[in-house]
């Protein structure tokens, strides 16, 4: 029918023809009836890269280092628990010097005499390393390190720890002291306000002692027991403390041999040259004491 209008016609015609011809042909290109020319596709997403589930080694909360690989039956995060409990169980000893044993083609890390963990070529690889022996120095080094990191640690935990111990122990013993106080205060109060409880010391119809000399000696037994009792609680919290640090600790001897030593030697020079009545008598003293102020 084109053709036959464009023969009939004349040059109108041969336009008109043509305008519908391109019509026709967008109307076959258009999206909508499927015909146009598909769009390029777009580019492919690039692919995620899971990360390695890495399982932490631990000392005291501080990570060491970190097991990528199973190795065997034994997971990452088993192999990992292991370390952590073999480093846990080294930091205890005193001494923790840390090397890498070869054992096939295995490297084993020691802290002291404890296997922390076993090395192989596959740890290496999933650290990046360019060896196992290379892996296994720079795993020996950070756990060494660790081990330094924890006993200073303790260390300083320690004597805070000791050092609130002196503390307590001074503002316990301050009050010891100032009851004792009060006791002998109370004691010299009864002697003064009631001189007549305290009688003669008589062996049946003998006096030993008289009424005033014996309050007179128990006076006196007051003021040399209160500064007995003093000087022997500061020594006390003195020795505790001096044997709470290693760097004091040698001083608790000196001081042990320095306060007993003279004093024992005092003791044994009074004692042979008292007679055995006067040491009769201040025992029956003692005694007479501990009955009436029990």
């Amino acid at each position: 029918m084109l053709w036959a209008e464009l023969i009939s016609g004349g040059w109108r015609t041969y336009v008109l023809v043509l305008v519908r011809a391109l019509m026709l042909l967008g109307l076959l290109g258009s999206p909508a009836l499927g015909f146009a020319q598909a769009a390029p596709a777009a580019p492919a997403a690039a692919p995620v890269v899971t990360p390695k589930l890495a399982s932490e080694v631990k000392l005291h909360d501080s990570v060491v280092f970190s097991v990528l690989v199973a190795h065997g039956r034994r997971s990452a995060q088993q192999r990992a628990q292991a370390a952590s409990a073999a480093l846990e169980h080294a930091r205890a000893a005193e001494h923790t010097p840390v090397r890498v044993v070869r054992q096939g083609v295995a490297r084993v890390l020691f802290a002291a005499d404890t296997p922390v963990i076993e090395l192989f070529q596959e740890d290496a690889a999933a650290a990046g390393d360019a060896s196992l022996e290379v892996h296994a120095a720079r795993l020996s080094a950070r756990v060494r390190e660790a081990l330094q990191k924890e006993k200073q640690r303790s260390a300083i935990a320690n004597s805070v720890f000791h050092a609130s111990l002196v503390v307590l122990f001074g503002l316990l013993s301050l009050y010891a002291l100032r009851k004792f106080d009060e006791l002998v205060q109370r004691a010299r109060t009864l002697l003064a306000e009631h001189p007549e409880r305290v009688s003669a010391l008589r062996l049946h119809s003998l006096e030993l002692i008289g009424a005033a000399a014996l309050r007179a000696l128990l006076t006196a037994a007051l003021a040399v027991g209160r500064w007995v009792m003093l000087l022997g609680i500061v020594y006390v919290w003195l020795l505790f403390s001096l044997s709470l640090f290693d760097a004091t600790e040698p001083y608790t001897k000196r001081l042990t041999s320095f306060v007993f030593t003279p004093l024992t030697e005092l003791a044994g020079r009074v004692l042979s040259a008292l007679p055995m009545g006067l040491l009769f008598a201040l025992w029956a003293a003692v005694v007479y004491l501990l009955v009436h102020f029990a």
